[in-house]
């Protein structure tokens, strides 16, 4: 269950408390540093109850104890809750954020891959709304839950960010960032630095110039939905969806194309049938809900071929499996490994897209 998506609309970026995104001063002339909170929640939003429900899925979708929602909303044992209520849910951040500029060709994808911290994480916390376009020179920030991506270093006698970037590898204007630092720069010696990595994110999936591709500028558009529901879903390789999205529907959400197997129309960026699915037609059309659920059946369908096939199948083989199952339906895949009744061609097509997706973008191919 993924009761983000549930409404319509992305729920969770209504209502951040704005108060508890700035951060005291602490040393640096004309500059601050991050104040990180000893609470873990900086703020809450409202999620408006679905049928269906219980405050343990809520919970455990929005990564909060059950009871600290039932105590910020007044609810007590039998603790129910209806639906169309509207709750409170504390945000769960870790308690700190740091600010990143934007550079060009940047996505939200990007960043939260550079960041190690969860693209819808990024933009709830700039109240980011669809498409999620950020601007070069823009500054977002960056929720800090000990990223695993970033070091920190002890300021030494005698240190200049131009110094301490030489010894890491980065411009010294990405440190002045990470740290929230402005003009004129002072550091203190014994003040510690947040280091961004300098390693590049092995799944950042935008191509360079999208505008100059097939489908227009949009081509990198949907790039953080694709990363956060691959993940969520273990899809073994997200930079797949990808291509397969600009199959379906060269990134178009409003795409419709009718299915007689069904009896109704495939819709949006992932063209799910909304009655073989038992989905709902109209949210097909939201980009979240539509990558959501093509995800989850994508990784349902992989999963049942392993199960099939084997895993020693092979990971391509498995891939081909898995595309041709998701567009002709279960038959579309025979009963021993790489066994394909009714030919590859639509598995072709979608690979040829990977492969100038990946030579493109500097993504490492995973088969």
């Amino acid at each position: 269950m993924n009761l983000r998506k549930k409404n319509n609309e992305k729920i969770i970026i209504a209502s951040l408390t704005v108060a508890a995104l700035f951060f005291a001063t602490a040393g640096h002339l004309g500059g601050s540093v991050p104040s990180y909170k000893s609470s873990a929640y900086s703020g809450t939003f409202t999620y408006t109850v679905q049928s269906g429900d219980t405050l343990y899925g809520i919970g455990k979708e929005f990564g909060v104890s059950w009871q600290t929602i039932a105590q910020i909303n007044g609810i007590n044992y039998p603790y129910t809750i209806y639906t169309g209520e509207t709750l409170e849910i504390p945000i769960n951040y870790c308690g700190g954020a740091w600010t990143y500029t934007v550079q060009s060709g940047d996505t939200v994808g990007r960043v939260a891959s550079w960041f190690d911290v969860s693209p819808i994480a990024i933009e709830e916390f700039n109240s980011l709304k669809y498409p999620y376009t950020i601007y070069s020179g823009e500054k977002l920030l960056i929720p800090n839950c000990g990223n695993s991506n970033s070091s920190t270093y002890i300021v030494q006698s005698g240190d200049s960010l131009f110094s301490i970037g030489n010894q890491y590898g980065l411009p010294w204007q990405a440190l002045a960032d990470a740290n929230i630092l402005s003009y004129p720069y002072v550091i203190y010696t014994g003040e510690t630095l947040l280091i961004p990595s300098t390693s590049p994110p092995q799944d950042v999936l935008a191509v360079n110039d999208p505008c100059s591709w097939w489908w227009g500028c949009q081509t990198n558009k949907y790039d953080s939905l694709i990363l956060e529901y691959s993940n969520e879903y273990s899809v073994p390789d997200p930079m797949i969806i990808k291509a397969e999205m600009a199959l379906e529907s060269g990134y178009n959400p409003n795409a419709e194309a009718w299915n007689n197997a069904c009896g109704s129309y495939d819709m949006g960026l992932m063209q799910i049938n909304p009655t073989c699915n038992n989905l709902n037609a109209t949210e097909l059309f939201y980009p979240w809900y539509n990558v959501d659920h093509a995800s989850q059946i994508w990784a349902e369908i992989y999963s049942s071929l392993v199960s099939k096939w084997g895993s020693g199948c092979g990971l391509e083989t498995l891939i081909k499996g898995t595309l041709e199952v998701y567009n002709r339906g279960s038959g579309a895949a025979g009963s021993y490994c790489g066994s394909f009744p009714d030919g590859t061609d639509y598995a072709n097509n979608v690979i040829y897209y990977y492969f100038q997706f990946t030579n493109d973008s500097g993504y490492q191919p995973k088969f």
